[in-house]
C-alpha cells in the first residue's frame, strides 16, 4: 500500500508578500511496480499440516523502497489466496517474511506465488514475479473420547503436482477420495474421481446386506468402517496401525503406508450397531496398502497386500467401491457418466442395478462423460487397471453428483501367506494419453520374466531384457573356459523367474 506523507509548504515573504508553496519530494510517494519472489525456488513441493499448522519462509526483491508493502498472494486460476499481507519494503526494494501461513496456497490449484503493491488487485500480474508452488495437505482422525480414545482409524492427504492431483483417505474411508484435473490456466476444470478402491461397511444399494469385505463369510470391517458401528466398543476395536507419507521434492511423486487389520462382530445380524456389536474381533487377516501418485498427478497406483496374521488359511470377498464424477465447478450430472468394461465393444451408461459380467482376468475399465469431446478440459476422461480376476461390476447408486459400481474379486490367502492386488487410476483431458497411460499400467502389473541370455552377447542379452520389461542390473566380468569373451555366463535372478516389472538382472560376462 502506498502510504504519502502531507505536504510541506515553506512561506517565502517579499516586499509584494507573494507566498511560494514548495513541494518537497517524499521517496515513500514511490510504489512497487515490479517484484520477484526468490525463495521459495520455483517448483517447491509442499504439504500443510492441518494438526500442526506449518508456514513457509518468503523473500524477495521489488522496485519499492521504505515505506511501501506488498501483498504475498497466490493465484491459482480460478482462486486466489493470501499467505502474507502489508509486508514492508526495505530501502533496497527487497522484503521477507519468516513465517508466512500456509493454508491460504492450499487451493488445490497450482500456486503462483507473488508479491503485489498491499491492498491492490493489479490488472496484469506480468511484471510480478515468483514460483510455482504445489501445496499438499495431511490431517489425522482420532476416536475422541470413550475406551478407544485417541485411537488412529482415518487419515486425510492431498498431494498437489503440475497437472493435477489426488486426495486419498484409508481403505476404509474413501481410499482415493477425489481426483483433480487442471486447464492450462491452473484452473481446476474437471473431478473425474469421487472414491474409489475403497472398502465400506455396505454397498450403498437400498437393499445392502453385506459389508464391502468378508473374511471366510463373515462381514468384516477395517477401522474407519468399525468407527463408524462403535467408536466405544469395549474391545478389538481396530485402528491404522501403521502409517506414513513422503512426496519426492524434485518431482512431487507421493507415497502413501498404511497398514490395517479387519476385525468383525460376533453377532453377523447386518447391519450392526453399537447395541448388536458392542466388541469386535479379529478376522486373522490385515491389508498394508500402498499407493503412489506420479505422471503429474494424474496417475494413482494402488497396491494392497493381504496377510494371514493367525496361521490359518482365509477366503476373502471383496467388493471394491469405485465412484465417479467427471465434471467439474462448471456442472454436470453423474448420470452421463459413462463405461466401457473389458469386453465390450463400446461406451454406455448405467442404472442402479446393472450387472456386468466381466471375463475373469485382470482388465481396464474405461470412463467418460457422455457426449463430451475427447480433450474438453471440464470432464476429462479415465481408466481404472487391474490386475486381479474380477468377475462383475454391478450399479449399487446413481445420483447427480455420482456414479457407483462395485468390482467383484475373490483371493484366497494362504496360511501365514499373502495376496497382492493391485489398481492404477489413470485420468486426462484426451483419450490417447488416457490410453497411453493405460497400457503402461497393465504392462507394469503383468511383470517381467527373465530371459535366458546365457550364451548371448551383452548387447542381445541387455536387449532381451529390457525387451522382458526386467531391468539391466550389475555387470561383472570373470574367466570362463567354456563362453567365448563377451557373452554372458551367469544371470541372476535365472532365466524364467517371474519378477516385478523393472526388476534388475545381474550379468557376468566371460573375459575368455
Amino acid at each position: 500500500m502506498n502510504r504519502v506523507r502531507g505536504k510541506a509548504a515553506t512561506i517565502v515573504a517579499g516586499a509584494c508578500l507573494v507566498a511560494t508553496l514548495v513541494v518537497v519530494p517524499s521517496a515513500q510517494a514511490q510504489t512497487v511496480t515490479t517484484s520477484n519472489v526468490a525463495s521459495p525456488k520455483d517448483g517447491t513441493y509442499l504439504v500443510y499440516n492441518e494438526d500442526a499448522p506449518n508456514t513457509i519462509s518468503i523473500a524477495g526483491t521489488s522496485s519499492g523502497t521504505t515505506g511501501n508493502h506488498v501483498d504475498l498472494v497466490c493465484y491459482a486460476g480460478d482462486k486466489t489466496g493470501i499467505l502474507a499481507s502489508d509486508v514492508p519494503v526495505g530501502s533496497n526494494g527487497s522484503f521477507s517474511v519468516s513465517a508466512a501461513g500456509l493454508k491460504p496456497a492450499l487451493l488445490f490449484r497450482t500456486c503462483n506465488l507473488k508479491a503485489v503493491p498491499a491492498g491492490t488487485t493489479p490488472v496484469t500480474l506480468a511484471p510480478f514475479t515468483g514460483p510455482r508452488l504445489y501445496v499438499g495437505d495431511a490431517t489425522k482422525s482420532h476416536v475422541s473420547g470413550g475406551p478407544n480414545n485417541g485411537k488412529l482409524y482415518d487419515f486425510y492427504l492431498y498431494f498437489q503436482q503440475p497437472d493435477g492431483g489426488m486426495d486419498y483417505d484409508s481403505l476404509g474411508g474413501c481410499g482415493i477420495d477425489d481426483g483433480y484435473l487442471l486447464d492450462s490456466t491452473d484452473s481446476l476444470t474437471t473431478v473425474p474421481w469421487y472414491c474409489n478402491a475403497w472398502l465400506a461397511n455396505n454397498d450403498l444399494g437400498s437393499n445392502a446386506t453385506r459389508s464391502e469385505i468378508q473374511v471366510d463369510g463373515a462381514d468384516a470391517y477395517p477401522p474407519s468402517g468399525a468407527k463408524e458401528i462403535n467408536a466405544g466398543a469395549t474391545s478389538g476395536f481396530p485402528t491404522v496401525s501403521s502409517f506414513s507419507y513422503s512426496q519426492n521434492s524434485k518431482t512431487g511423486n507421493s507415497t502413501i503406508h498404511e497398514k490395517e487389520a479387519f476385525v468383525k462382530c460376533e453377532n453377523q445380524t447386518y447391519p450392526p450397531t453399537s447395541v448388536t456389536c458392542p466388541s469386535f474381533t479379529s478376522t486373522g487377516v490385515t491389508d498394508t496398502r500402498t499407493i503412489v501418485q506420479d505422471h503429474g498427478g494424474r496417475v494413482a497406483w494402488v497396491t494392497d497386500v493381504f496377510k494371514s496374521t493367525n496361521g490359518k488359511a482365509h477366503k476373502v470377498d471383496l467388493l471394491w467401491q469405485n465412484d465417479q464424477h467427471f465434471f467439474g465447478p462448471a456442472g454436470g450430472n453423474a448420470g452421463e457418466v459413462e463405461y466401457k468394461f473389458p469386453g465390450q465393444s463400446g461406451y454406455s451408461m448405467h442404472q442402479v442395478g446393472d450387472v456386468v459380467s466381466l471375463p475373469g482376468k485382470p482388465g481396464t475399465i474405461r470412463v467418460r462423460y457422455h457426449g463430451a469431446a475427447d480433450g474438453d478440459p471440464t470432464h476429462g476422461r479415465g481408466a481404472i487397471v487391474y490386475d486381479h480376476a474380477a468377475t462383475a461390476a454391478k450399479f449399487m447408486y446413481l445420483s447427480p453428483s455420482q456414479s457407483d459400481f462395485t468390482l467383484h474379486q475373490s483371493i484366497k490367502i494362504p496360511a501365514n501367506g499373502s495376496v497382492t492386488l493391485r489398481f492404477a487410476y489413470v485420468a486426462d483431458f484426451h483419450q490417447a494419453k488416457v490410453d497411453s497411460l493405460a497400457r503402461q499400467a497393465a504392462v507394469v502389473f503383468k511383470g517381467c520374466t527373465v530371459p535366458k541370455v546365457i550364451g548371448k552377447s551383452l548387447a542381445a542379452a541387455k536387449k532381451a531384457i529390457r525387451s522382458a520389461h526386467c531391468a539391466v542390473g550389475k555387470i561383472t566380468r570373470a574367466q570362463s573356459t567354456t563362453i567365448p569373451a563377451g557373452r554372458v555366463v551367469f544371470e541372476r535372478p535365472k532365466a524364467k523367474t517371474h519378477v516385478d516389472y523393472g526388476t534388475k538382472v545381474s550379468l557376468v560376462v566371460s573375459k575368455g
